[in-house]
Formats: C-alpha cells, sequence, structure tokens
C-alpha cells in the first residue's frame, strides 16, 4: 500500500515554502483555539491594554513550534507572557511543504487581545 504522505526534507528551516504551516482546522479553528485558551492578563485590563501581539516561530516537519517568541520592539508588553504562553500550549501544526516535500519554516502570528465588557 503506498504511502500519501510527503516525504521530509531534512533541510534548514525555510523562510519560502510553496504551502506555508497552518494551524490545524485554519483560521475557524485558530479562533475557537484563542477564545478557549486565551487568559487575559491583569496588568492589561488594568491599563486597558489591548492589540495584536506578533509571535514568530518555526514549525518542524513534524508539526512542532520550537523557538517562539515575541521579537522586540512589539508593543504592549503586558500581553506577550501571555501571547507566548498560548503558543506553546497550541498542539502541533500542519508543516510547511517545498515540492511536495515537508519542511521546517518559519512562521509568525498575529495574535488579537480585545477586552471584552
Amino acid at each position: 500500500m503506498p504511502d500519501d504522505r510527503p516525504l521530509t526534507m531534512p533541510d534548514s528551516v525555510r523562510s519560502i515554502v510553496d504551502v506555508a504551516p497552518s494551524f490545524p482546522g485554519g483560521e475557524v479553528a485558530l479562533r475557537a483555539y484563542l477564545q478557549e485558551n486565551l487568559v487575559y492578563p491583569e496588568l492589561a485590563l488594568e491599563v486597558g491594554s489591548e492589540g495584536n501581539v506578533r509571535v514568530v516561530f518555526v514549525v518542524w516537519p513534524d508539526g512542532h513550534l520550537a523557538d517562539v517568541r515575541v521579537p522586540e520592539g512589539e508593543s504592549h508588553p503586558e500581553l506577550h507572557q501571555e501571547a507566548l504562553r498560548l503558543m506553546k500550549r497550541m498542539p502541533n501544526w500542519v508543516p510547511a511543504q517545498v515540492n511536495g516535500s515537508v519542511v521546517a519554516a518559519n512562521a509568525s502570528i498575529l495574535l488579537p487581545f480585545r477586552i471584552r465588557y
């Protein structure tokens, strides 16, 4: 029985890919994950801090996330720790592909923080 899974390319981490890595289930599933798991930081609530936090990371061929960080200069530092916690608890992602082969790839995401009254 043939194996239809893409081959894994043991290369370096890619920045340019044919198929970008993605959250399992797509954008709708990502929004549901965030809604269910985000815990708004007390300090951010007190000062009324809202906005998007950009997080950069690597998605490895097996889907696990590594090197998760908030780049220097990102606004809303009171939200950074929660953004990192959310990312580190995420399920494995669908990895990137190049020429039909699964590869490690750089990725980034904007995590929205909105206070709901």
